[in-house]
C-alpha cells in the first residue's frame, strides 16, 4: 500500500478517526485534550453525523522529503555511557566500506 492509497483508506474512516490522524501527524502525539476532543467528535457524529474535524491534508503521509536514493552510512558511535565496556572517550570506528567486522577480546562489548 502506498501513501496515497493509505490517505484514502483514511478518508472512508470516522471522522474522529481522521482527526485522530491529522493530530497525529502534526503533533506526533496525542494529549489528554486531544482524546477529549476525540471523544467528542465521536459522540457527535454518531448522534447526529454533523462534526467539525480536519481530515488529513494530501500528501500528509508521503516521505517525499527524505532523500531514499542515498544509503545511510554509520561511521562511528562514540560518547557511549554503560554499554558493555565501550569507552566513552574512544569511538567505535566503521570506517568507509560497506562491509565492517568488529572483533576485539571477550568482554570488550562488541555484542552491546
Amino acid at each position: 500500500m502506498d501513501f496515497k492509497e493509505l490517505e484514502a483508506w483514511f478518508r472512508e474512516r470516522p471522522k474522529w478517526v481522521q482527526e485522530a490522524a491529522h493530530r497525529l501527524v502534526k503533533n506526533e502525539n496525542l494529549s489528554e485534550a486531544d482524546i477529549e476532543d476525540l471523544l467528542g467528535i465521536c459522540i457527535a457524529e454518531a448522534v447526529c453525523g454533523e462534526v467539525n474535524f480536519s481530515a488529513l491534508p494530501p500528501g500528509s503521509l508521503c516521505l517525499c522529503h527524505i532523500d531514499t536514493t542515498e544509503p545511510i552510512h554509520l561511521k562511528s558511535i562514540s560518547d557511549v555511557k554503560g554499554i558493555n565496556a565501550l569507552a566513552p572517550s574512544n569511538p567505535l570506528e566503521f570506517g568507509e566500506h560497506p562491509l565492517c567486522i568488529v572483533y576485539g577480546r571477550n568482554a570488550a562489548g562488541k555484542s552491546g
